[in-house]
């Protein structure tokens, strides 16, 4: 285990950092953070809207 720690510290790690560093990668990171509740949100409503349940169904079209 102490090997692979080793070997990940010493050639990951760089590229790990500088993958991390880039402003592309950065900037497609938060817009996902920024649009993930509203997506969350969104999918909540559409199985609400959606429920497979004949009575529930009903009950939205009045």
């Amino acid at each position: 285990m102490k090997k692979l720690n080793e070997f990940l510290e010493e050639k990951m790690l760089p590229i790990a950092a500088k993958l991390g560093s880039n402003k592309v990668l950065i900037s497609i990171r938060d817009g996902i953070t920024l649009s993930m509740p509203l997506i969350i949100i969104g999918s909540l409503f559409m199985i609400i809207a959606s429920f497979p349940v004949k009575a529930w169904t009903d009950w939205l079209q009045l």
